[in-house]
Order: C-alpha cells, then sequence, then structure tokens
C-alpha cells in the first residue's frame, strides 16, 4: 500500500478458491453537483464500450469489465471472471491514455452518449421514483442539469477531465486496486509489490481493519469538503 498524506491507496490481493479473478481499481474525482461530473460520466462510458469491452472481454477472455462512476465521487475500473491479472491492469491504464490523446472517434463519443442515456432514462418502477431525492439527495433540477452536461460535452471536454481526474490520479499512485482472484497468482502478486491475505485472514486483522476505516473516514470528509 502507499500512503498519501493520511490517505491509503491499497494494493490487495486476496487469494480464493476461485480460478480466475475480479479486479477493480477506483479513484476520487468530483461528486454528481460539479459542473465537471457531466464529461466524467460519459468518459466511463466511452472507455467500457469503446475500448475496455473489447481489449478486456474479447481478446482478453473476462466475462464482463468496464467504468463504474457514481455521484459521491469515484471513478472505478472493474473486471469479473477475469483469466487475466496485471495484464488487465495494463489495459486500464491504456484505456486512460487513449482517451487523454483524444484517440476516439465523434461516433465513440456519440455512442457513448447514447449509452449513457439509455440507462439513466431507462424506465423507473413506481417504489424506484422517490429513491433518488431521498437517499442522495439530488433534485430534479440537479438531475436535468446533469444530463444536459452530458449532452454538450464536447471532445475537449473528455480529454481535459481523462488528464485532470482520472489519469492524473493513476500516474501519481492515487488509486486503489483490489483483486479478488486465483492462489496461482501468488508469485506474481509478491514480485509486482501486492498485499496479499485471504479475506478472513483480513478481516481478522485489526490493524488492517483499522486503515480500512480510516480510509473510508477521509475518504468521506473529502467528499464534504467540495
Amino acid at each position: 500500500e502507499k500512503s498519501i498524506g493520511n490517505q491509503e491507496f491499497y494494493k490487495q490481493f486476496f487469494t480464493t478458491p476461485m480460478s480466475v479473478n475480479h479486479c477493480v481499481e477506483s479513484m476520487a474525482i468530483p461528486t454528481f453537483s460539479h459542473r465537471d461530473y457531466p464529461p466524467l460520466a460519459v468518459l466511463g462510458y466511452l472507455l467500457s464500450y469503446s475500448y475496455l469491452h473489447q481489449a478486456i472481454r474479447e481478446r482478453g477472455g473476462a466475462y464482463g469489465a468496464g467504468v463504474s462512476i457514481n455521484e459521491n465521487g469515484t471513478f472505478g475500473f472493474y473486471s469479473y471472471r477475469d483469466p487475466n491479472f496485471l495484464q488487465t491492469y495494463n489495459t486500464f491504464e491504456k484505456s486512460l491514455n487513449w482517451a487523454k490523446e483524444g484517440s476516439f472517434t465523434e461516433n465513440d463519443l456519440r455512442e457513448a452518449k447514447l449509452l449513457a442515456f439509455s440507462r439513466i432514462d431507462r424506465p423507473l418502477d413506481a417504489s424506484s421514483v422517490g429513491l433518488l431525492p431521498f437517499t442522495r439527495e439530488i433534485n430534479e433540477e440537479q438531475w436535468n442539469s446533469m444530463r444536459q452536461g452530458m449532452i454538450n460535452a464536447k471532445r475537449e471536454d473528455i480529454i481535459r477531465v481523462c488528464d485532470e481526474y482520472a489519469y492524473s490520479a493513476l500516474s501519481n499512485g492515487k488509486t486503489a486496486r483490489v483483486v479478488m482472484g486465483s492462489a496461482t497468482y501468488s508469485a506474481e502478486c509478491h514480485k509486482n509489490g501486492w498485499t496479499q491475505s485471504t479475506p478472513l485472514d483480513f478481516l481478522a486483522n485489526q490493524q488492517q481493519m483499522n486503515k480500512l476505516f480510516l480510509f473510508l473516514h477521509n475518504l468521506i470528509q473529502q467528499k464534504k469538503k467540495k
């Protein structure tokens, strides 16, 4: 793990009986109300469907891969049922470089927006209609402002937010990496500086749990300041 001030950034590999890996890499970004959140949301769909799907699922053999972004300010890569490990993290990095360099087409950007709206504008059942303002404190005006921001996001906006937030975090070691995976990768983990444990050992280790709670506390405080 790597310390940045009071923040802890993990490279944690949990060994399990599984023969495949579930990989995550996350970083902090602005929250929902920030003007850069809409282009970051579009960036997530752009990376997911114009790069990661082909590189990690179709060529790498994973069951799925993509980017998940939430309103609280987390941008996270993921892959699941993935036969690879370090190769997948290299692909996460390459995808950001691809976007930062503007290697995507206008058609890629248009498709990313269409996919984004197919998710955020999907019909809701009656029981879910009031959940967004109640659980996330997002009103209709804020939601519509975010939607308009996604519509207006231009090529240069995507390149800028990719460089300023995601690529910058990755380049400066300000990301957290966690894998639930196969014990056959133990030697590879050790050689590349990953902390290894079983899930139960991690939960039983009071020092590790204290670090985890400190990480979550600092993350929450950071979001409140924004």
